[in-house]
C-alpha cells in the first residue's frame, strides 16, 4: 500500500503493527549543499538539485519515533555526516543500537579532482527493545533474528545509472537483499519514505506487506504503479543477480553436523526461499 502524505503526519498507530522498518530518507543539508554532476559536452561540474529537501531534526526525529514502535529490526540509510545524528534520535527513542553496514556503490570520480571521492554510504541497523524495568534503567534487549550470513561486512550491488529513476533511487537488488535479511514472509515492512517504490515491490516479490509513505505526489504515483505492474527490464535484471548470487552463498552452507551449525543452516533455508521467490516473479 502506497499512501501519498507527508509521512510525519501518519499517526504511529497507523504502523504499530508493523515488524520491520527499512527506508532511505533524506540525506543531511551537507550532502544537498554540495551535490553536483558533470554537464554534458565538457562545460564541467554544475550544482544538482535532487528535487527534495535534505533532512530535518524534525524528520529525524519522527523516522525514530517510528523504529521505537516497529516489533523487530529498522534499516535506515544515512551519508556518513547524518550517522552521528541519527546515534542520538535512536538512543533517544530506546532502540537497540546495532551496527553500521558500508553500502560500496559504484561512484563518479570526485570531479574537482583535488580530493578523494565519496564511494559509500551507510546502512545502520538498529532492534526493538523492551520496556524499561519499574525503576528506570536501560531498555531490555530482545532476542534477534534475521536470515543473513555471519560473515556480511558490507553490501557492493552497483549504484543506479540512468533516466526513469528516482534521483536517489536504491538499487533493486540491494533493497532485496535487505528486504529478504530483516523481514519473513507474511510480516509487514514500512518505509515512510518509500520515493519510487522500491521497497514496496521487493515485499511484493517476496511475499512481504509493505506500508510505503510518499510526500511527492508524481512519485507516490508511479510507486503504487510499480508495485503492481510487471518488472520492467532493468528490475527483472537486477532481480535475476541477486537470486542468483544469493542461492550460491545459501547453497554453500553445508547441513549441520552437531547442533551449533543448526542456525546458520537455518538461516541458509530461509534465504533459498527467498531466492525461490524472486525466481518465480523474474520466471
Amino acid at each position: 500500500m502506497i499512501i501519498h502524505s507527508d509521512c510525519e503526519d501518519v499517526p504511529l498507530d497507523m504502523i504499530a503493527e508493523c515488524d520491520v522498518m527499512i527506508t532511505d530518507p533524506p540525506y543531511s543539508p551537507h550532502v544537498h549543499e554540495n551535490a553536483t554532476s558533470t554537464r554534458t559536452g565538457g562545460v564541467g561540474p554544475e550544482a544538482r538539485d535532487l528535487g527534495f529537501a535534505a533532512l530535518t531534526p524534525s524528520l529525524r526525529d519522527y523516522i525514530a519515533a517510528c523504529a521505537s514502535v516497529m516489533k523487530r529490526w529498522s534499516v535506515v540509510f544515512t551519508d556518513f555526516e547524518g550517522f552521528e545524528a541519527w546515534r542520538l534520535a535512536m538512543a533517544a527513542a530506546d532502540l537497540e543500537y546495532i551496527r553500521p553496514i558500508p553500502w560500496i556503490r559504484w561512484s563518479q570520480p570526485q570531479i574537482s579532482g583535488d580530493r578523494p571521492p565519496t564511494g559509500a554510504e551507510l546502512v545502520v541497523v538498529w532492534h526493538a527493545t523492551g520496556p524499561r524495568g519499574p525503576r528506570g534503567g536501560d531498555p531490555k534487549p530482545l532476542k534477534k533474528r534475521w536470515n543473513g550470513g555471519g560473515g556480511l561486512t558490507h553490501f557492493d550491488q552497483r549504484c543506479m545509472r540512468g533516466v526513469d529513476k528516482h534521483p536517489t533511487e536504491k538499487p533493486l537488488d540491494l533493497v532485496l537483499e535487505l528486504v529478504a535479511d530483516f523481514s519473513d514472509p507474511g510480516e509487514t515492512v514500512f518505509d515512510p519514505c518509500v520515493g519510487r517504490g522500491t521497497t514496496a515491490l521487493a515485499c511484493r516479490i517476496l511475499g512481504r506487506d509493505c506500508i510505503g509513505v510518499e510526500c511527492d505526489a508524481t512519485e507516490a504515483a508511479l510507486a503504487e504503479a510499480r508495485e503492481s505492474a510487471p518488472l520492467t527490464p532493468r528490475d527483472r535484471v537486477r532481480a535475476i543477480e541477486w537470486a542468483a548470487k544469493a542461492r550460491a552463498e545459501a547453497e554453500a552452507i553445508p547441513e549441520p553436523t552437531d547442533d551449533s551449525m543448526v542456525p546458520c543452516w537455518e538461516r541458509a533455508q530461509r534465504k533459498i526461499d527467498a531466492v525461490a521467490r524472486v525466481e518465480t516473479a523474474t520466471g
